[in-house]
């Protein structure tokens, strides 16, 4: 929270009033499926990930 100038308190007290403005959750809450999973697990395991050490980089690999 640091980051951000906030304490965990300012933190907690802006989720709530986001919660209230949007009259549940700010953020979209769904089950993975299964693609999604596979993704997930790849990842953890540093498999089929490209690294990039800059923008350009990535924006060559990502071809755009």
């Amino acid at each position: 929270m640091h980051e951000l100038g906030l304490s965990a308190t300012e933190a907690i007290n802006i989720f709530y009033r986001q919660v209230k403005l949007n009259r549940g959750l700010p953020f979209s809450v769904v089950i993975p499926n299964a693609i999604t999973k596979k993704v997930f697990e790849d990842t953890d395991a540093d498999k089929n990930v490209i690294h990039c050490s800059n923008a350009d980089e990535m924006s060559k690999q990502l071809r755009i």
